[in-house]
């Protein structure tokens, strides 16, 4: 987005920097690419992904996202009374939400009067009004959020080598009428191991190849600065229809996979289909099929149908594992249903980048579409205590309910989107304990 660099153009400028010193060139990542390796001296802000590629590069300054860090040597810790304002400016400045915002501060003694020291500079700083020109902290506007994040710093506040500086200059989290606030953490570390002093966040993605990358581009939008890790647990092999649609009177589906086995076969003219979800629906309607959506899962989807005037012989096209036994349910109730398999869902193993992300010991951020994957990845016994887990439904989610994981989240709705929207308040949530800086 352009407003960020013309913001630092106009304070700039403002500052007195002359305007003709300062060039705002506007366009995609390979303009960006061209201007560094046409300079002989740079700074560059971006996400761990855009940095990494100038990292080493003597000719490129890097600032990655929420790593900055201040490091008190043997040679000056002894005076660190003399650097006090600088930490708990770099701490605390513009709300403690930019990237340069320091998130941690590593000495080899005086930890504890340090810790002491900044919580007695910045805990007593409180919540004003956003048109306050004294206002120093920034609402969290995500309904919700601040109180999750402030349980989740809470919870990490209690664990072993662990102690919370600011505790006595009252509650941190502040509660309005549409936002809520977190007044600045101190937290004091024995050593640089507990959690709070060492996060990091990426997204490993468990789905059907195309559907990941899908989803991956989804994310990118929205959320250009996260690490996305593509291990697919499942690979679709289409299998050639044996059935003639003609015979049929109308369509169920209950996945994208079973409307794309369609592509290559003649759609007669305005033939009805059901269709779970908003993906589902869309891709079915772009064929050529009459749709009726259900938002909900197996059981809405046969109240749907069972709540028109009866209809004929009915087609159930999904792959080889399904669930929610639509077709014989329907016929029970009286429905005529078929069911047809199209696809097969062949079983792959975590790949070598994702299986290291969950061995790191590092927070991971892992949504799950389907019961399959997530008896896949439960059989992949792989480390899961550090893991945020999104899961389509209910029923992706109960493999892991008597999980140790770091938190466990059932989306709204059965649908990507949905999946989505929780994945975005996850990592904003968990992203402020990464830079926590002036809150945490």
């Amino acid at each position: 987005e352009p407003w960020t660099p013309y913001r630092m153009a106009a304070a700039m400028i403002e500052a007195g920097i002359p305007a003709e010193a300062i060039g705002l060139y506007p366009g995609a990542t390979d303009v960006g690419a061209a201007i560094l390796a046409g300079s002989g001296r740079s700074m560059i802000f971006g996400s761990a992904k855009t940095v990494e590629q100038y990292r080493g590069n003597p000719a490129v300054q890097v600032h990655g996202p929420g790593f900055s860090k201040i490091l008190l040597g043997d040679d000056c810790v002894d005076h660190w009374e003399d650097y006090l304002d600088v930490m708990a400016e770099s701490i605390a400045a513009n709300s403690g939400r930019v990237c340069i915002n320091c998130s941690a501060i590593y000495a080899s003694r005086h930890t504890r009067e340090i810790a002491d020291a900044l919580a007695e500079r910045l805990g007593p700083l409180e919540v004003k009004p956003p048109d306050d020109p004294e206002a120093q902290l920034a609402a969290f506007t995500i309904p919700g959020a601040a109180k999750a994040i402030w349980e989740q710093i809470e919870g990490l506040l209690n664990t072993p080598g662990v102690s919370h500086a600011t505790k006595a200059y009252g509650p941190r989290f502040v509660e309005g009428e549409r936002c809520g606030w977190l007044r600045p953490v101190i937290a004091h570390c024995d050593s640089p191991d507990p959690e709070i002093a060492r996060a990091e966040y990426m997204f490993p993605l468990t789905r059907p190849q195309k559907a990941a990358q899908e989803f991956s581009n989804q994310i990118r939008a929205v959320l250009p600065m996260a690490r996305i890790i593509l291990s697919p647990l499942l690979q679709i092999k289409f299998i050639k229809p044996t059935f003639d649609l003609n015979t049929f009177v109308g369509v169920i589906f209950t996945s994208a996979n079973g409307v794309e086995a369609m592509v290559n076969c003649e759609i007669p003219k305005n033939m009805p289909c059901f269709a779970v979800g908003p993906k589902t629906a869309e891709k079915a309607e772009n064929l050529g099929f009459v749709v009726t959506q259900s938002s909900g899962n197996a059981d809405d989807l046969i109240a749907l149908i069972l709540s028109r005037p009866s209809f004929g012989r009915l087609l159930h096209i999904s792959g080889e594992h399904t669930r929610g036994n639509i077709a014989s349910r329907l016929e029970q109730a009286g429905q005529s249903c078929t069911h047809a398999i199209a696809y097969q869902q062949e079983a792959l193993s975590l790949s070598p980048q994702a299986l290291a992300s969950f061995k790191r010991g590092k927070p991971v951020i892992l949504p799950l579409f389907s019961p399959r994957t997530a008896q896949l990845l439960m059989a992949q016994d792989v480390p899961l205590e550090h893991s945020h887990m999104i899961a389509l439904s209910e029923a992706v989610a109960e493999p892991f309910k008597d999980i140790k994981l770091s938190s466990l989240t059932v989306a709204e709705a059965p649908n990507s989107d949905a999946v989505l929207n929780n994945l975005i308040s996850v990592f904003q949530f968990i992203s402020s304990l990464e830079a926590p800086n002036g809150d945490t």
